[in-house]
């Protein structure tokens, strides 16, 4: 697996983006510890050419000084999703999230 990945084609990040109005996701890193997730509600596309998107993390929130300088992943949720959503936000109750 190559250690790069290549950027969209710039209509094609386009129209991936123009498909989420908003919504949840949750964002995947590789932690200080280990692999981890925050759900996320602030994501939006910056620019198609250079491809930039961007997150916004509170920061009280545990994942803010973990995302610096670190590839991440946006993982969009559909309404089905809402345990899921759950889970990587540390709702009391929920289920521990499975990788």
């Amino acid at each position: 697996m190559p250690d790069t990945i290549s950027p969209p084609a710039p209509g094609a990040l386009r129209a991936c983006m123009s498909r989420f109005a908003t919504g949840v996701t949750v964002v995947t890193f590789e932690g200080d510890d280990g692999p981890r997730g925050a759900t996320m509600n602030s994501f939006t596309s910056v620019s198609t050419d250079p491809p930039l998107v961007l997150i916004s993390v509170a920061k009280r929130a545990r994942s803010h000084g973990q995302l610096t300088d670190r590839p991440f992943c946006v993982n969009v949720l559909g309404a089905e999703q809402e345990a899921l959503a759950r889970q990587f936000a540390g709702v009391q109750g929920a289920a521990e999230p499975r990788w």
